[in-house]
C-alpha cells in the first residue's frame, strides 16, 4: 500500500468542510454558520462532539432558531474536503452553553455524545441462564437506536450471567473486559469485536508530510512476563489456574522486543502478576488472563500524534508511522482520535499504542 497522498486522496486539501444535520435537517440550509467543530472518538467509551455557532442572537437580542437545538435532538456530523465528506459521529445533544462578549454577541456551544450515552442511564438488575456474553449484549443493545449490530461471537457459554445494579454501559464494559473485546459506535452501528491489531495498516503516515507531530513514550513499569488468574471450582473443590504470556497476545508489529522480554531481562527472572477472580471454569480464566495481559502489553509503547485532517482515521485501526527514526518507525494501533476544524484549518490528533519496540538507538 502506498503512503497516503492527502491532496489526491481528498478533493481539496486546503478547503476542509463540515456538514451537520439536526434531526436530518442540514443546519447550513437554515443560514447557520459554524466556527469550530470537534469530534472525539475512543475505544471502549462514548464518542463526543462539540460545535460553536457564533452570533446566535438577532438584533433584538433574541436567540436565532430557538427550536433548532434541543436536548436529545439527533446530530450527525460529517467532515472532509470539498465534496468528499465522511460520517464521524451520530449522537444526541446533551449540553448547551452560551457566552456573551462586550458587543452582546452570543456564541452558542452545542455538545453531545454518541448513542452509547443512552446506555449510561439507569442501573439494572437482570440475569440470564445458559447464554454467551455476545448473546446477552445483543439482547441489551437492541433496546437502543442502533440500526445495525456488528457483534462477534464469544466462546464461553455461562450457566448464569448477572447484571448487578449496573448501567447497561458499565455491564457491557465488564463483559467486554473479561473476553478481551473492544466496543464502539460507528455512526448508527454498534461494534463489539476482538482488537484487530494484526490487520494490515489502514494508513502510512510520514513525519513532515502527513504527520505533523509525534511524541512517543516507552514505559516498562507495568510490564510482566506472565498473568496468572486463580479461581475456585466449588464442585470439584479445586483451584482453577490459568496463565497468559506474550505468546497469547498478537503483535501489532512483529519486529522488535516486547515489554515482557524487557522486564524479565532486567529482573533476571519471570515477573508474574496473580489475579484472584470468580471464574466459571478454565476457559473463562484463560480469556481473562489474556485480556489482562493484552492491556499490560499494549501500555508499553504509546504516542501522542498530530496529522493533517484525515476524516477516515478511526480508533481500532492499524497504521504505520515513518520518518521518525529506526526506534519508532513501525506499526501502531490507534486508540483515540480527535478531529477538529477551526480557524487554523483541519487537524487530526490521535494516540497510538504498541507492544514491541526496536532496540536500535
Amino acid at each position: 500500500m502506498a503512503d497516503i497522498d492527502t491532496p489526491e486522496q481528498y478533493a481539496d486539501f486546503y478547503a476542509p468542510e463540515v456538514k451537520i444535520l439536526i434531526n436530518g435537517q442540514k443546519i447550513s440550509a437554515e443560514g447557520i454558520d459554524i466556527t469550530e467543530v470537534k469530534v472525539e472518538r475512543i475505544l471502549d467509551g462514548a464518542d463526543t462532539f462539540t460545535f460553536v455557532i457564533p452570533k446566535a442572537l438577532n438584533d433584538k437580542l433574541e436567540v436565532n432558531h430557538p427550536n433548532m437545538f434541543q436536548f436529545g435532538d439527533k446530530v450527525e456530523i460529517f467532515m472532509g474536503y470539498k465534496d468528499k465528506l465522511f460520517s464521524l459521529i451520530t449522537g444526541v445533544i446533551t449540553s448547551l452553553s452560551w457566552s456573551f462578549d462586550e458587543e452582546n454577541y452570543l456564541d452558542l456551544t452545542v455538545e453531545g455524545y454518541d448513542y452509547l450515552f443512552l446506555m449510561m442511564k439507569n442501573e439494572r438488575y437482570h440475569s440470564w441462564n445458559n447464554k454467551t456474553d455476545a448473546q446477552v449484549i445483543k439482547e441489551i443493545v437492541k433496546k437502543y437506536p442502533f440500526k445495525k449490530l456488528n457483534i462477534e461471537n464469544t466462546s464461553v457459554e455461562y450457566f448464569h450471567i448477572r447484571q448487578e445494579g449496573e448501567s447497561d454501559f458499565n455491564f457491557l464494559k465488564r463483559l467486554a473486559k473479561r473476553n478481551g473485546y473492544e466496543y464502539l459506535a460507528e455512526g448508527e452501528t454498534f461494534i463489539f469485536k476482538l482488537p484487530g491489531v494484526e490487520k494490515k495498516e489502514k494508513f502510512v503516515l510520514k513525519l513532515g508530510k502527513d504527520l505533523l507531530e509525534f511524541a512517543p513514550r516507552m514505559d516498562i513499569v507495568q510490564q510482566v512476563s506472565e498473568v496468572r488468574v486463580v479461581g475456585w471450582n466449588p464442585e470439584s473443590k479445586k483451584e482453577i489456574i490459568e496463565y497468559a504470556t506474550q505468546e497469547d497476545v498478537k503483535d501489532v508489529d512483529r519486529d522488535g522486543k516486547t515489554g515482557a522480554q524487557t522486564i524479565q531481562s532486567i529482573c533476571k527472572e519471570e515477573v508474574i502478576t496473580e489475579i484472584r477472580a470468580s471464574v466459571q471454569d478454565n476457559e473463562e480464566a484463560k480469556l481473562l488472563a489474556k485480556s489482562i495481559f493484552f492491556d499490560i502489553a499494549y501500555s508499553m509503547v504509546q504516542a501522542q500524534c498530530k496529522a493533517i485532517g484525515i476524516p477516515e482515521l478511526r480508533p481500532g485501526q492499524t497504521i504505520q508511522i515513518k520518518g521518525v527514526g529506526d526506534l519508532f518507525s513501525r506499526k501502531y494501533y490507534v486508540d483515540k482520535v480527535t478531529h477538529e476544524i477551526g480557524k487554523d484549518g483541519y487537524d487530526t490528533n490521535f494516540t497510538v499504542k504498541g507492544n514491541t519496540y526496536n532496540e536500535s538507538y
